[in-house]
């Protein structure tokens, strides 16, 4: 069964978003400009440093735990890539539109983000656009991605308080 232990604190940096990964092992975490993984198996909860990204909004890991993905609100800043198996790994997959979001698709196989102007779907691996989704309307932007559990549909908000199915 389950049980529920008081409050634990595992950092004391201030930390803006975090994911935990399918197995409840690893918690990734944007502190400031710096992303950390902290391993929720060990009882010291040290924090390892994965790298830096300037003015980061967010950070996602793939099913998977093998990608790391933080996108950066500012223009120009893009969205970073990295592999937990090769350390010095970072790809920067550019569109520094200011990228509001990120999701991996359940099955691993794609990655949704989305930026002021569109809404983008990369496939994990070759990391090439599959599919882009321009906003509608001049005054709208696009906001949070959920995949469903199938990784057969996507589903995107927009400013205009619409959720959108691809």
């Amino acid at each position: 069964g389950w049980s529920i232990g008081p409050p634990q604190s595992i950092s004391a940096t201030p930390t803006r978003t975090f994911t935990v990964d399918s197995q409840s092992r690893w918690l990734t975490a944007l502190q400031g400009s710096t992303i950390v993984q902290i391993d929720l198996a060990d009882p010291s909860h040290s924090a390892v440093t994965l790298g830096e990204h300037s003015r980061s909004y967010d950070v996602v890991t793939s099913p998977d735990e093998r990608w790391t993905v933080s996108t950066a609100w500012q223009q120009g800043t893009g969205i970073h890539v990295r592999d937990r198996t090769r350390p010095e790994f970072l790809l920067d997959l550019g569109a520094g539109d200011g990228t509001t979001a990120a999701a991996f698709s359940p099955n691993g196989f794609l990655l949704a983000t989305s930026t002021w102007n569109a809404s983008t779907i990369w496939q994990v691996d070759a990391w090439r656009p599959v599919r882009t989704m321009p906003r509608e309307r001049d005054d709208d932007w696009v906001g949070a991605l959920a995949f469903s559990p199938d990784s057969r549909l996507l589903a995107h908000s927009c400013s205009r308080q619409q959720i959108q199915l691809v």
